[in-house]
């Protein structure tokens, strides 16, 4: 998994090399998420924040195709046992985009992806890790500082669901970002 992860990685790289000039962008974004999954907002809480970093080149037009990394991390308490427990997310995505220039400082940013979820789950003195596959789907604007820099609110939905021990589990949820970012 992790060669393939590799080399997908790398491919996106050596391609938007070949694509220099004001067609490649990257940023961070700081997500404020609310998780779906009801059993996981029990343990770590109703909300989360977590870091984002994506990377994307323009196609044609509008359209950009992007890769994202982000890494979630939180500690909670099993309710009834009291005993701690640990939970630890590399979401990975990419898909395709879409920008629709607004006025000359502000664009509308559409993008749809896959999204997935490499965890590490630490209750009871055991471990489990796993991944599961889903999709995301994002809505945002960004605002331009000059031609280059720009900071940006999104909002959007991730979902993967997997079945561990006959339950079903639900990562990701509803998510409100704030986004600072370069294109060059």
């Amino acid at each position: 998994m992790r060669k393939t992860i590799l080399l997908l990685v790398l491919m996106f790289c050596f391609f938007s090399l070949g694509h220099a000039g004001k067609l490649f962008h990257i940023s961070i974004t700081g997500n404020y998420m609310m998780p779906s999954d009801e059993g996981y907002k029990t343990i770590y809480g109703d909300s989360m924040i977590y870091p984002e970093l994506e990377t994307g080149v323009k196609l044609y037009q509008g359209l950009f195709i992007w890769l994202g990394y982000g890494y979630l991390n939180a500690k909670g308490t099993l309710p009834v046992i009291e005993d701690d427990a640990t939970s630890s997310q590399h979401h990975l995505s990419a898909g395709a985009g879409y920008r629709i220039k607004i006025t000359r400082f502000m664009e509308l940013k559409l993008k749809l992806g896959s999204f997935n979820v490499y965890y590490i789950e630490k209750t009871l003195g055991d471990e489990e890790t796993g991944a599961a596959f889903g999709y995301r789907v994002d809505i945002g604007y960004s605002f331009y500082i000059g031609q280059r820099f720009f900071i940006g609110l999104s909002g959007g939905y991730i979902q993967a669901k997997k079945t561990i021990n006959s339950n079903s589990v639900s990562f990701g949820g509803a998510k409100a970002g704030i986004e600072i970012g370069i294109r060059f």
